[in-house]
C-alpha cells in the first residue's frame, strides 16, 4: 500500500489467518505527504 496513508485497526491470528480488522485514512501523514511534495515541485520550478 505504498503511497498510502492509512493505519490498520485490527487482529490477524498468525496461525490460522483469520481475523478482523479496518483501514481509517491517516489525516496527519497525509497533510506531511502534501506538505512534502509541495516542497518538491517548488524545489523542481527554481
Amino acid at each position: 500500500m505504498d503511497g498510502v496513508c492509512v493505519l490498520w485497526r485490527g487482529y490477524i491470528d498468525v496461525d490460522s489467518l483469520n481475523g478482523i480488522g479496518k483501514l481509517e485514512f491517516d489525516e496527519e501523514t497525509a497533510q506531511e505527504r502534501e506538505r512534502e511534495r509541495e516542497r518538491e515541485r517548488k524545489r523542481e520550478r527554481e
